[in-house]
């Protein structure tokens, strides 16, 4: 009797244990990641920091200013959903965007012209940022907001591996926004 009873508790521990496994895996696929970086913006001495995780279908972004995790965006491109989550009020907010585009990447045309905006890029040199050699560039734009003209100019570098600008200035630096220790999925 007692070796009936060994095996009845080994078999509820294998299942037990194959379950456990099929749910790690599944739930290591929903949050696999084409590439993770951290996020370090500067905004003329406040600093804000945050990961951003981009998926083959969405991209979840987490921002926390000082010690405590503020907000999490979670942007579901299949779906056309957008969830913004409060993290400290424990509340969220869900926006359907359709036509949400999972391109993630930026046209590196020298103008571009979108709902009115005229963009300008122009390459201004090579500059090493985290050991990698980076392509600078000066971006002007010019847009109407309110029915008058505003003009932005700005800095951005690219490295030739990631579909973002590494790091964004204005032109006297005091408003930086920079994605460092970029991870890649292998």
């Amino acid at each position: 009797m007692t070796r009936n009873f060994t095996n009845k508790i080994t078999k509820k521990a294998s299942i037990i244990f194959f379950i456990m496994l099929a749910m790690i895996i599944c739930v290591s696929q929903a949050f696999a990641y084409q590439f993770m970086a951290d996020y370090i913006e500067i905004d003329h001495g406040e600093k804000t920091e945050g990961k951003l995780f981009k998926g083959e279908n969405a991209t979840r972004f987490e921002i926390k200013s000082g010690k405590k995790q503020n907000t999490i965006q979670v942007t579901r491109y299949d779906k056309g959903l957008i969830w913004l989550i409060d993290v400290n009020k424990k509340t969220y907010q869900e926006s359907h965007v359709p036509n949400l585009s999972n391109s993630f990447g930026v046209s590196r045309e020298p103008i571009i012209v979108a709902n009115g905006a005229n963009f300008t890029r122009e390459y201004v040199g090579e500059e090493k940022i985290d050991s990698y050699s980076m392509r600078k560039f000066i971006v002007k734009t010019t847009y109407n907001l309110k029915g008058e003209s505003v003009n932005d100019v700005y800095y951005e570098w690219y490295r030739t591996d990631f579909p973002l600008p590494v790091k964004t200035s204005n032109l006297d630096g005091t408003v930086t926004t920079e994605y460092k220790n970029i991870k890649f999925r292998k």
